[in-house]
């Protein structure tokens, strides 16, 4: 389970490579990368295994990373009003923060794990 905490660039183990490796494998965005690309994501992109009901980002907040769902699921969650409003559910395969990329701006949602 180690390879689960928060993994950076070039701290990985070839057995941590040998485990997120398929699942990388899986996401559909990345099938029109050249191969050479798509075989070094696996050394270069971060990524977590989180807990239920873990904020991976909030409302309100700067908005500086993409995400991409390997596994498991997550609640699109908005406040209005001080209460919570769930828009939606993404899962494996989907990704959200570019909004906040784009506009250069703050989260317009919080993020929660649903599923690990």
């Amino acid at each position: 389970k180690q390879w689960y905490q928060r993994r950076v660039r070039g701290k990985r183990t070839p057995e941590m490579l040998d485990v997120i490796s398929p699942y990388i494998a899986r996401l559909k965005c990345f099938d029109t990368l050249p191969s050479k690309v798509r075989s070094q994501l696996p050394s270069i992109v971060e990524y977590d295994c989180l807990d239920r009901g873990r904020f991976i980002v909030k409302q309100g907040q700067p908005g500086e990373s993409y995400y991409l769902i390997v596994s498991g699921a997550v609640d699109v969650m908005i406040e209005e009003g001080g209460a919570p409003k769930y828009l939606n559910i993404l899962g494996s395969g989907q990704g959200f923060g570019e909004v906040a990329l784009v506009n250069k701006g703050p989260r317009t949602a919080s993020i929660i794990t649903k599923e690990p």
